[in-house]
């Protein structure tokens, strides 16, 4: 009787596992651009992770596209990362690109310049707590060239799934 109910438990615990790993890794997007003067635009994207147990991935980005990116003098990446919930709270991982302007126990604010490319991007992980109901990631887009000036912000919010 003991061993039946033993392989019961791995066959229930090989189908949960089974489950969990066919999941889609998928994540929780959002992205808006604005047309700038000679068929250019200036593009922001926000995406975090859906489904998290320990940490949560995320990663936003600005970019400049069309003709004449390269050009630009600069673009910037403002990013916000946010724990809802009952007492939610996050902290933020090592991450190698980004400089941290803001960090409470439920927001934590980057921001990376570049001037050498048209592009600039944000990474990172959260881990949040166990009361955290969800995460939500906000891109702002900023850029300077010499042929439209300063546009921006262009905003992309990437609330709950």
């Amino acid at each position: 009787m003991a061993g039946g109910y033993r392989k019961v438990k791995v066959v229930a615990a090989s189908v949960v596992l089974a489950v969990i790993a066919a999941a889609p890794a998928a994540g929780t997007s959002a992205h808006n651009e604005l047309r700038l003067n000679r068929g250019d635009r200036l593009q922001s994207n926000a995406w975090h992770c859906g489904v998290y147990f320990r940490s949560c991935s995320w990663q936003t980005s600005a970019k400049l596209l069309g003709y004449t990116p390269a050009n630009a003098r600069w673009i910037t990446n403002y990013s916000e990362v946010k724990a809802h919930g009952i007492s939610p709270k996050i902290t933020i991982g090592k991450n190698t690109n980004v400089e941290i302007t803001f960090k409470s126990s439920t927001l934590i604010k980057t921001r990376w310049t570049n001037r050498n490319a048209w592009i600039s991007w944000s990474s990172g992980k959260v881990s949040p707590s166990f009361t955290t109901a969800y995460i939500s990631t906000r891109e702002s887009a900023y850029a300077y060239h010499r042929f439209f000036g300063r546009p921006g912000p262009v905003t992309s919010y990437a609330g709950a799934i």
